[in-house]
This record gives structure tokens, sequence and C-alpha cells, in this order.
């Protein structure tokens, strides 16, 4: 054997490793989907290759999401994926760290305390930590959310929240 091939294989193998390890659970006990790699390394997926779970943030039953990068429940840059459902709504919320969503799929309306407005694909925009908001979209939606962990979700009403 060449050194060309071993040098692949050792390069394939955490990729192997990872590909094999079991999915966890974040804080409040939802399964985490397998993380692509950690901020810092090199990520190549496909969309066929994104594993999705139930998202934990609450909102209309049927949101699932994916990690990109990262590990949601720690300090670190994080993205991830999500899929909401036509009819889909989370109430309003904040979260503690600054996040920027990008819509890749679909419709998604966004109620700040400066208006609402609804974003197509391409739509983007970013939000300050603490700011309330809302979502919801009519057809069903994919966004892209980029931020910098530990990922959280406070409601504005406690009795929106699923955790309790």
């Amino acid at each position: 054997m060449t050194k060309m091939p071993v040098m692949l294989l050792m390069g394939l193998l955490p990729l192997a490793l990872h590909a094999a390890s079991p999915g966890s659970v974040d804080k409040t006990g939802m399964p985490v989907p397998k993380m692509a790699t950690a901020p810092g390394s090199q990520v190549m997926l496909e969309e066929g290759e994104l594993q999705w779970a139930p998202s934990p943030m609450g909102g209309s039953k049927g949101s699932q999401w994916t990690v990109l990068l990262g590990d949601p429940d720690k300090p670190g840059v994080v993205v991830i994926r999500v899929k909401n459902p036509a009819g889909y709504k989370l109430p309003m919320h904040w979260h503690s760290m600054e996040e920027q969503v990008t819509v890749l799929e679909g419709d998604l309306t966004l109620r700040t305390e400066k208006g609402t407005r609804t974003l197509g694909p391409g739509g983007f925009f970013s939000m300050p930590a603490k700011m309330p908001h809302e979502t919801s979209t009519v057809h069903g939606v994919t966004v892209q959310i980029n931020e910098v962990g530990p990922t959280d979700i406070h409601f504005v009403n406690p009795a929106d929240d699923p955790g309790k």
C-alpha cells in the first residue's frame, strides 16, 4: 500500500467514527441530531446527509432541526437548520445570544416590536440578543440559523414554554 491511500484512509477514519456515533439529547432531554463537526473543521454535506430530529424549541407540532456545526449546549459557533410545517407558529420569545437567520425555502413571518414582515427564499434577518420576536409560516419553511452558543430560548409568556 502506498502512502497516498493510507493518508486518505486516515483522513476518512474520523468521519466514519463520527457517522457511527450515537445521537445525544439536549439539556431538556430532546434528541440532538448528530453534529457535523466542531467549528474550525472542514464540513461538506449534501441535503440527504442531514439527520433531522424533533425541535426542542416548542411552538406548534412538527418542527424539526439538524445541527450542521458546533454544539448547541456549549459556547462557540453553532449552525442549525430548522424545518417548520405549514401553519407552524413559535410564540413570542427571545434568546440570550444574537442570531442570524436565512430563509432557504418557503415563507417566514417575523413579528417584533418594530413590526411584522414576511420573508421568502433568500430572505435574511439578524436579531440582537434578548429581542422578543415571534415566527410563523403559512406554507412551511426551512431556515438556517447562525449564532454563538450556548443556544437557549425564553418565552415571554411562560405558559408557551413546552418544558414547563
